[in-house]
């Protein structure tokens, strides 16, 4: 998988936050940010009543197949 980078402008506040909570669940900023994302998957399977081991492209049978990854 390549990977991408992200950027983003959060407040002072908003970004204590994200460490703190980093660090009480002994994780890296990037697998918090990971795992909430991995949740949009999750949450859109059972709202469609998809298996939660269905790839991407079963689950969102719309969208242009050339646009998602593998």
């Amino acid at each position: 998988m390549k990977e991408k980078r992200l950027s983003l402008r959060l407040s002072t506040k908003r970004m204590y936050a994200l460490q703190v909570h980093a660090a009480e669940k002994e994780k890296s900023i990037t697998a918090i940010i990971e795992d909430w994302i991995d949740s949009f998957r999750e949450k859109a399977h059972s709202d469609a009543g998809v298996p939660a081991n269905a790839s991407l492209r079963e689950a969102a049978p719309t969208l242009s197949s050339t646009n998602l990854p593998d």
